[in-house]
Parts: structure tokens; C-alpha cells; sequence
């Protein structure tokens, strides 16, 4: 039987035996831990390389995409045709405007025959299509309208026939040969906080205040422009306003990377052909000489002449509606005995003028910190 002291001794050789082999393990597993991290940082590298000659195929080889843009306003519908590069895994764009032209009247003065909208604009689109994008391109050009004020006003007063408008633009417009991606989102009537949205993106863009193409980037909110968009139906504003602005007339925008709380609002109503007909008829319902089959016009040059339809300036939402009372506190009416057509003649004085116009906008109190008028921020 062995001694205790030779179990001992023969316990402590086989430990002094197995300690450098269990000393060695660690440095085992370090080298097998550096390969496999070696192998995926190489791996890594390789795909990384991939991805950076395929973006470099596409960079030198990137063509232009192409799109028809149609802002259908009161008085006419402005169509320009689009383009930029076509650059995979981007949200914004450089746009480049290849080609403009304006078509009169605007598509809410066919409420009487909404067929016609279609008929006019199509052989203009047609034309717009075929002489400034390349054939290969036409079918994959996008094709948006945006309709304005007029058509707003129209959908007010008459919705049966701003939607007959519509839907006649939405069955002719996708047969020129573009895409109409979706014709209720892509043929519609917008709003006019949306109206002042694009505005102000389209005056800061061309005054480079969202950057340029060699990689300038987007100017901070507090050194961006405002915009003040008098149409002819109504006028839109929009800025990024120093404090809070109300949240109804508030929204975030992104562009080029950079985001902006954006103030904007439309004044419907206040354009200048359809206040221009409100200050008509005020001056009409105020005159004592109708039977001259006359008027004076401060706000009109001297010399100036015109015959207007009294019919057609009373008869325009804007002057005489519920909703011309709603909106303006100030429905026009025409008067009692009044003429078929009366004669505009230009006086061509200012302080007269401006005193006649001041009474078009309504005087309401201020319940903000800061208003322009009508109790509107």
C-alpha cells in the first residue's frame, strides 16, 4: 500500500504536469479569436469595396429622371417640364427646369363645360412631352397637377362641378404618354397651407438657402426667406417663424437633410383678380351715378378705360356668397337698378385708393401675440 506522503508527492507531479498545458489554453483561444475577427474585418473590407465600385458604376452611369408639372391657377395653368439625376438611395434632388409655358384660362373657368378642361390642356401637354423629353424617357415620366385657388373656391360653391373638372383631367391627362402614379393623389386640388409649403421650398431653393449641388449644405432655420405669394384667387405666406407659430398652421419639413418647422397660411379670396373684382364691386354698390353707365377707380391710372359685366362681378364667389359673408364679414350686393355693363374710368389717386381698399379687409380683434389681419397669426 503506498504511503500517504507518496500519494501526495504523486498528486502535486501530475499537477505540476498539467499546469503548462492548462497555461497554454488561453493563448490557443486569443489566436483562434484574433483569426476569426481578421476573417471579418477582411470580409467587411471586401463587401465594403463592392458596395463603393457598384455606387461608382451607377454614379458614372446615372441618367436623368423627368416629370410635367402642371400648377393649375385661377387664371392659367403653368406646365413646366422637370428633370434631374436619377441618383439611387436619395430623398431630394437637384431639379433643373428644361422647358415653361402658360395656358389661359385656368381650368375652373370651364365649370359650365368640364370636358373642355381635358381638351385644352392635352395637345399643349402633348407638345410639352414630345419636344423636351427623350422617347426612351416619356413613359417613366411622372406627371403631376396641382389645382389652386380657383378650383378651391370652385369646390366650395359648386363641388359637382370642380369634381367633373377633375375627373374629366383624371381619365385625359395619363393619354399623353407620362405616368399618373395615382390619379387622386397625383390630379388633385391642394390646399392652400400646402400651396405656401411648396412656395417657400421653391424661394428658398432658387436662392440657395437649401444648399447647391456642390455640397453646400442647408442655411439654419434663422436664415432662411420667407415667401408672400399673391395669386389671382388668393395669397399664400410662409416662414419659419422665430417663436412657436400655431400648431394648426404649423408642420415639420424636411429637406437636404436639415428640418424646419414651417409656418404657412392662405388668404382666400385676397388675390388680385378676385379682390380686384370685390374693390369693383364695391365701387359699383357705393356709386349715386349709375345711370352714366360709369365709374371712378382711384386704384386704376389715369386714362385708364374698361366695360365690365356687372353680372360677372356679382356673381363671383368671392363678392356674393354665404361664404363671402363667412370668410370676409362682408358680402357685396349688387344694387337695386343696376346696368348691364359699366364703364371703369381710372382717377389714378393713391390716398383715395388706399382708403377704399383698407375697407376690404375686415378689422377683427387680435387674440395672438402678433397678427396680420383678421385675427390670423
Amino acid at each position: 500500500m503506498p504511503s500517504k506522503n507518496g500519494v501526495n508527492a504523486a498528486i502535486g507531479d501530475a499537477a505540476n504536469e498539467a499546469a503548462p498545458t492548462a497555461a497554454c489554453c488561453p493563448k490557443t483561444n486569443s489566436k483562434k479569436h484574433m483569426v476569426l475577427v481578421l476573417s471579418i474585418l477582411l470580409a467587411l473590407l471586401v463587401v465594403g469595396i463592392i458596395i463603393i465600385v457598384i455606387l461608382y458604376v451607377f454614379a458614372t452611369k446615372v441618367g436623368y429622371a423627368y416629370a410635367l408639372m402642371i400648377d393649375a391657377g385661377s387664371t392659367s395653368s403653368k406646365i413646366s417640364v422637370l428633370k434631374w439625376l436619377d441618383c439611387p438611395f436619395r430623398k431630394n434632388a437637384w431639379v433643373e427646369e428644361v422647358n415653361y409655358t402658360v395656358k389661359e384660362p385656368g381650368i375652373s373657368a370651364y365649370a359650365k363645360i368640364p370636358p373642355q378642361a381635358g381638351e385644352a390642356l392635352l395637345p399643349v401637354m402633348r407638345s410639352m412631352l414630345q419636344k423636351n423629353i427623350p422617347e426612351e424617357k416619356r413613359k417613366s415620366t411622372s406627371l403631376y397637377l396641382a389645382a389652386t385657388a380657383g378650383m378651391r373656391l370652385l369646390a366650395i360653391n359648386e363641388p359637382l362641378k370642380s369634381d367633373a373638372i377633375l375627373q374629366d383631367l383624371r381619365q385625359r391627362l395619363p393619354d399623353i404618354g407620362a405616368t399618373v402614379h395615382n390619379v387622386f393623389s397625383d390630379i388633385r386640388i391642394i390646399t392652400g397651407s400646402t400651396e405656401g409649403r411648396y412656395g417657400w421650398v421653391a424661394a428658398n431653393y432658387l436662392d440657395k438657402k437649401l444648399g447647391d449641388p456642390e455640397g453646400m449644405p442647408p442655411k439654419p432655420a434663422n436664415e432662411m426667406v420667407g415667401m408672400l405669394d399673391l395669386g389671382g384667387a388668393s395669397t399664400q405666406i410662409a416662414f419659419v417663424p422665430a417663436k412657436s407659430g400655431p400648431a394648426q398652421h404649423t408642420m415639420p419639413i424636411s429637406m437636404f437633410g436639415q428640418s424646419y418647422d414651417l409656418y404657412s397660411y392662405s388668404f382666400l379670396c385676397y388675390g388680385k383678380e378676385a379682390n380686384g373684382r370685390r374693390y369693383v364691386a364695391q365701387l359699383i354698390s357705393k356709386s349715386t351715378n349709375l345711370q352714366s353707365g360709369t365709374i371712378k377707380s382711384p386704384c386704376h391710372l389715369r386714362g385708364f378705360q374698361k366695360t365690365v359685366d356687372t353680372a360677372e362681378i356679382f356673381t363671383a364667389p368671392c363678392v356674393t356668397s354665404k361664404f363671402a359673408e363667412q370668410l370676409l364679414d362682408l358680402e357685396i350686393h349688387p344694387p337695386a337698378s343696376m346696368p348691364l355693363k359699366v364703364k371703369i374710368i381710372g382717377e389714378g389717386d393713391a390716398e383715395k385708393c388706399a382708403a377704399e381698399v383698407r375697407t376690404l379687409f375686415p378689422s377683427k380683434g387680435c387674440t395672438h401675440e402678433s397678427c396680420s389681419f383678421n385675427n390670423i397669426y
